[in-house]
């Protein structure tokens, strides 16, 4: 690998997803200083694109940006970190052999398990408050299926894959390695959470319990699994008005 831009050479990440020790070497934070106000920016930015543009971009387009715009922002943070820091897939526990491990496995289930009960109960919520289209559709469930090509590609393959390597990868390894375990776990979570807005806090519980699941098993697979399943759980409903 080439050498990083901000850090020494000789430094990387040391600590693994898992319940071992947390702390390792301080680490040189420029790379993820760096990265927290570039991703703001771009945020800020296209808000203000999508606010001055709303009523002059067809909707599948402005919905396919908005989909897409975090995903490269997440990507191209991913891509830094790695440069800087060197995580092996051995610490994110990402190697097909972890996967087929009978104990990663169960947490898979046990994560998947947990993540459609609170989807369920986050769409009980949006119904009992009356979040619902002139049509009867829960709105996130009609913007699904409106646009269910994009909402499959970037929502629910692409988005889960490159959150979990951010937020409960990538991130959440550097702060561990400087902060230990309670700012790595509460840090990534609330960020998570308020990336969906009024939703914030299913998601900020999600992540907290995405992250005790990657630890029991030692691996990132829980949450990608779960987070996949997640997203995924809106197409549980039919693309019609059932009542």
């Amino acid at each position: 690998m080439t050498d990083p831009w901000l850090v020494s050479a000789s430094e990387r990440l040391t600590v693994s997803l898992g319940m071992g020790p947390a702390k390792g070497k301080k680490l040189d934070m420029s790379p993820f200083w760096l990265l927290v106000p570039l991703s703001l920016g771009i945020f800020a930015v296209f808000g203000i694109f999508g606010w001055v543009c709303a009523n002059h971009v067809p909707a599948s387009m402005f919905y396919f940006l908005d989909a897409v715009v975090p995903i490269v922002v997440f990507a191209a943070g991913c891509l830094v970190l790695h440069h800087e820091y060197r995580p092996s897939f051995t610490q994110l526990g990402l190697l097909p052999d972890v996967f087929r491990s009978p104990k990663v496995r169960r947490w898979i289930y046990l994560a998947i398990g947990v993540s459609v009960a609170l989807r369920i109960i986050q769409l009980l919520f949006a119904h009992l408050r009356g979040a619902t289209t002139s049509s009867g559709f829960l709105s996130p469930v009609q913007e699904a299926w409106e646009h269910l090509p994009t909402y499959v590609i970037v929502s629910v393959a692409l988005g889960p894959l490159m959150e979990e390597l951010a937020f409960r990868g990538y991130i959440y390894l550097v702060l561990r390695q400087n902060w230990g375990d309670i700012v790595a776990l509460l840090v990534p979570s609330a960020v998570f959470g308020a990336m969906h807005g009024s939703l914030l806090l299913i998601p900020f519980c999600l992540s907290l319990l995405w992250i005790y699941f990657n630890n029991r098993a030692g691996s990132l697979w829980p949450s990608i699994a779960a987070h996949i399943v997640f997203n995924a759980g809106l197409l549980i409903f039919p693309p019609f008005p059932g009542r």
